[in-house]
């Protein structure tokens, strides 16, 4: 007889944090239930979902059968099947790991049995982590293009800053969102882009002298500001610190550095030299590491610079990105909230770029106005070929910053 019932998927989450702790952006998955003629279980969710991982104790006996414990089983989806066996025979659980992209239904069919041990219980409860299929959709693009990237930088030997640098935005926009991020493969960027730098402290690239030495030495070091945080055995510091200081030592006016190679319409512009500047900058005023006091009175003094450059009154589209751009990493909300005339022009343009020409505008934009809380009607990057990494980066970003603010 087929038995219907609402599962209850109860075991203790931070199980699977501890056995999977990318699955801080997951939730639990509820759904119906009911026997399969051959053993086994059924369960049908209301919804699709992209599933990620099952927790299955071996003596559950909706799966294996009263008295009995389970030593092998078959997990199927929409679009997978995997068989999965205890490590050991003690062992307390199936751990599962799945990449099922979209099922509306998980069946759990056993393998393998044995008779239990008398009087044995159950020793847990069934567990499925899954999320929305369009995240699991973000996550694994962010994840195809971070390893585009690197195996780019290593075949080339260039950083490709017009792709790693909002890449890593892009990234810490994701982690923001509890979405997963490829942190052993983000390290991997960073880690490469500091095998880089030249002795001077600069990211020239000598084979491409066309591409300057500020220009390249800016990006890498607001990439590597925001890289920073997915490498956990990698000190970056003193890479910013001789990056700083070449920088400094290229300010033609004083104030702060200027691009010496333009890559339109990003790469342009004091404002965006002064805002990866002050990146960087902030970063390293702001680590954990120690500071003699000379040298943060010089960071500090150089940092007054850059955001007396941002903070001058001159209009236009690009001052008023770089003004007030910042991307949540403590989950507070960005202060100063823009200015009226900012919200203005920034929405204005947003509203007249058409992202087929410059997405890399209309996805700042964007991201800088949602960052403040302010929701608008905009249009969507369209959707580019594998290969257009530029652009599909670009859609990525804008996609994540349309994500629920709950996230």
């Amino acid at each position: 007889m087929i038995v219907r019932n609402i599962i209850f998927i109860h075991i203790l989450f931070f199980l699977a944090i501890l056995v999977f702790p990318s699955f801080l952006g997951a939730g639990e998955l509820t759904g119906t239930a009911r026997n399969l003629p051959d053993g086994g279980r059924r369960i049908e969710f209301p919804a699709s979902s992209a599933i990620d991982f099952v927790n299955l104790p071996p003596d559950d006996t909706d799966v294996f059968g009263p008295e009995r414990r389970g030593r092998a089983v078959i997990v199927r989806s929409a679009h997978s099947t995997t068989v999965c066996r205890l490590n050991e025979p003690y062992d307390d659980a199936f751990r599962i790991r799945l990449n099922e992209p979209s099922s509306d239904w998980l069946e759990i069919v056993p393998l393998v049995s044995v008779p239990s041990e008398t009087g044995s219980g159950t020793t847990g409860y069934l567990f499925i982590s899954g999320l929305d299929p369009s995240i699991h959709n973000l996550e694994n693009e962010l994840a195809d293009l971070s390893r585009s990237i690197l195996e780019f930088q290593q075949a080339n030997r260039c950083f490709s800053c017009h792709l790693t640098l909002p890449l890593a935005w892009a990234a810490t926009v994701a982690e923001f969102h509890c979405l997963e991020t490829p942190r052993p493969v983000l390290a991997s960027i960073a880690a490469h882009l500091i095998t880089l730098q030249q002795a001077d402290g600069s990211f020239a690239v000598p084979e491409h002298p066309e591409y300057g030495i500020v220009s390249p030495t800016l990006a890498a070091a607001g990439a590597l500001t925001y890289l920073k945080k997915f490498c956990y055995d990698l000190d970056v510091i003193p890479t910013q610190e001789k990056a700083v200081e070449f920088l400094a030592g290229h300010s033609s006016t004083g104030d702060v550095p200027q691009f010496d190679f333009s890559f339109p319409p990003l790469f342009i512009g004091k404002p965006f030299a002064a805002r990866l500047f002050l990146d960087t900058l902030t970063s390293l005023r702001t680590s954990d590491r120690e500071y003699a006091a000379p040298a943060d009175s010089r960071l500090a003094s150089l940092s007054a610079k850059a955001e007396s450059v941002l903070n001058a009154p001159e209009d236009g589209v690009n001052k008023e990105i770089w003004r007030h751009f910042s991307i949540s990493m403590a989950g507070e909300p960005s202060e100063p909230v823009v200015a009226t005339e900012s919200v203005s022009i920034l929405t204005k343009a947003v509203s007249s770029l058409a992202g087929e020409r410059d997405p890399e505008l209309l996805a700042l934009c964007e991201g800088v106005l949602r960052e403040r809380g302010l929701v608008f009607e905009a249009g969507t990057i369209p959707s580019p070929d594998a290969g257009d990494h530029k652009r599909r980066i670009w859609r990525l970003y804008q996609a994540l910053y349309r994500l629920s603010a709950d996230r």
